[in-house]
């Protein structure tokens, strides 16, 4: 067995000054243990197994020496190729061209690879490069490396480093390429819920020290793209990523609904399940006490820290979004993230063919932190956008939105327990799928059947003239009321919900339509016009008929919500709502006000908070 004498660029210039020449020699270097070569060389080395390396060793030429037809084998691994090393120059140079059929990390022994060293197969390896430079300074020339497989991940790498040591003056054009996005967790890389084939491409500069650049990048998720460019600015105190991204399709359906669509289940906690076998008035079940302590708003801290630990300056344009629930087309949203002080603004987007602006500002600096969040929604039809989803018309009708609020608290629950505003919900000329409203019986008992479906017909679809929903809040407390009109029936409710405890205290009074009633039909409109009481938690709420909250409902609303010439205590009496369409009423009255408010404004900024603060109710009635 040969050993071959270490070395360095010291020994190299001797080698040189002597003039060794007509070197040519053969070695076969083997071993068990690899890591036993720490006794000869004095370095630990973090692999295990048997190793073998192979080769010849010549000098072409003065100061030029090879090592061709090198092969070097460590546990499944097999690299072969060449190396060449030319000292008859100022700086040394070293170009090598290695490859393996397949890379394991199976011999590697060091904990931060441990995922990957499991993986027997990582794919076929391709290296190639030039080094050349003096104790001072070393370049990277040409370099190009490949390695992974389609089925996980392929990596490619090419361009040149001016500096290696210090990582500087980079120049790389880089790749990665898959056939599916989700195999990263294979990798030992986070669970990504986004799912089909992917390529990576862009390039990677430092145009200055400790700046690093995408000057230009391109992510394609099956068929889904985003191009643009990104900058990490490293040289500040505090770190900085500024960039601009567009797309003509983002689709994130899987992405989000990974996290938010959980289906309600019998043994899913904190969704009650009515009885099977067991009926109670309103076929209520009787939430569980362990169950009851459930939470919707989490008490967890929010990750304010990592907000304030870095700057972002992003913009992005996006000719199409699609969310599991919601298509958003020709969005501009601008990302700024400065000092710890959040704001998203502007955010402006086209849905169902509507408009729709939302602002959002978070400033986590300030004991606590504080929220502010405003959004209009103009218009948007839900038809056409469930088109553009691809899912059928379950649900359409035009909605208008607009929510206008503002809280302080360094956690979700903290944040909906100091909130304060107003959001205010419309739906008109509108039809739900039946099938919605076993989902809803499933959620709060059958008792709301009785509601929507009062003659308790077979229907496909349930027309729906309008929906009208106004919350006002007031340091936690939100003060709930609400329309539902259909072509059977006319509901409307009225309560609280301390979003500090979660309690539902909610009361719902459903009047059939005399007229509407279906032909061989007939029914106690007392019965069917019995009031509703909604109570529990938002985590367990409970739906049951409760006679003595007609009282109280109709106390609570019929000052406030005098509906023009027919009043809602007439609603929540037992009659016939046919004569007077409210959602005609309602609608005008809001038309209205609106015409008011704006006449009262003095400048286009007055007028846009005039717009957005406020429910229906609210500017129904002037209060």
């Amino acid at each position: 067995m040969l050993i071959l004498p270490y070395l360095d660029n010291e020994k190299l210039t001797i080698l040189e000054k002597e003039k060794i020449s007509g070197i040519d020699l053969s070695f076969n270097i083997r071993g068990n243990e690899v890591a036993e070569l720490e006794k000869l060389t004095g370095q630990s080395l973090p692999l295990k197994g048997a190793y073998g390396l192979s080769g010849k060793f010549t000098d072409p030429s003065s100061s030029n020496y090879k090592v061709s037809g090198l092969k070097l084998t460590l546990g499944d691994n097999n690299l072969t190729g060449g190396l060449d090393l030319d000292v008859s120059a100022k700086k040394t140079a070293l170009a090598a061209d290695l490859a393996a059929p397949q890379i394991t990390l199976q011999p590697v022994t060091l904990p931060a690879l441990e995922r990957l060293a499991g993986i027997e197969n990582l794919g076929p390896l391709k290296l190639a490069f030039s080094l050349a430079g003096d104790d001072k300074k070393f370049t990277l020339d040409n370099l190009d490396f490949t390695l992974g497989r389609q089925d996980l991940v392929e990596v490619l790498l090419k361009g040149t480093i001016d500096d290696l040591a210090a990582v500087r003056g980079m120049k790389l054009d880089f790749t990665a390429q898959g056939s599916d996005l989700a195999n990263f967790k294979k990798l030992g890389g986070p669970a990504i819920p986004l799912k089909g084939a992917f390529n990576v491409s862009g390039q990677f500069i430092d145009p200055a020290p400790k700046v690093y650049k995408m000057p230009a990048f391109k992510a394609t998720v099956a068929d889904s793209s985003q191009t643009g460019w990104l900058e990490l600015d490293l040289s500040a105190k505090r770190p900085s990523v500024t960039g601009e991204l567009s797309s003509d399709k983002l689709d994130l359906r899987t992405l989000v609904a990974a996290d938010n669509e959980t289906p309600i289940t019998e043994t899913q906690p904190g969704n009650p399940v009515p009885p099977k076998d067991k009926k109670s008035k309103g076929d209520i079940q009787t939430p569980q006490p362990a169950v009851q302590k459930a939470k919707v708003f989490s008490a967890a801290p929010l990750p304010l820290a990592e907000i304030q630990a870095i700057d972002i300056d992003i913009k992005f344009r996006n000719k199409q979004i699609l969310l599991p629930r919601l298509a958003l087309d020709d969005v501009i949203l601008d990302v700024l993230l400065k000092d710890g002080n959040l704001a998203i603004k502007p955010f402006n987007f086209s849905i169902g063919g509507g408009k729709a602006d939302v602002q959002f500002a978070l400033r986590s600096r300030e004991q606590p932190a504080a929220l502010t969040t405003t959004l209009d929604i103009n218009q948007l039809e839900i038809g056409p956008m469930l088109d553009t989803l691809g899912y059928e018309r379950s649900v359409e009708g035009n909605l208008d939105a607009a929510f206008n609020l503002d809280s302080t608290g360094d956690s979700i629950a903290a944040l909906m327990a100091a909130l304060n505003g107003n959001t205010r919900i419309t739906m008109s000329n509108g039809k739900a799928a039946s099938k919605y409203l076993d989902l809803l019986a499933k959620y709060l008992g059958s008792g709301v059947l009785k509601m929507l479906n009062p003659f308790e017909e077979k229907r496909e679809f349930t027309p729906v003239n309008c929906f009208v929903n106004t919350i006002d809040i007031n340091n936690g407390l939100a003060d709930v009321k609400l329309l539902l009109d259909t072509d059977r029936t006319s509901i409307f409710g009225a309560g609280n919900v301390n979003l500090k405890t979660e309690a539902l205290d909610l009361g719902i009074k459903p009047t059939p339509k005399k007229g509407a009633m279906p032909a061989n039909i007939s029914f106690s409109f007392n019965q069917l016009s019995q009031p509703f009481r909604l109570g529990g938690t938002l985590a367990q709420p409970s739906l049951a008929i409760d006679p003595g909250r007609t009282a109280l409902v109709v106390g609570k609303m019929a000052g406030a919500l005098a509906l023009g010439p027919i009043g809602i205590a007439a609603f929540f009496a037992d009659i016939s709502v046919g004569k007077k369409d409210p959602c005609a009423t309602a609608m005008e009255a809001i038309e209205r006000k609106k015409e008011q408010s704006s006449q009262e404004t003095n400048t286009a900024d007055e007028k846009k908070k005039e717009k957005k603060s406020g429910g229906f109710f609210k500017r129904l009635f002037g209060k």
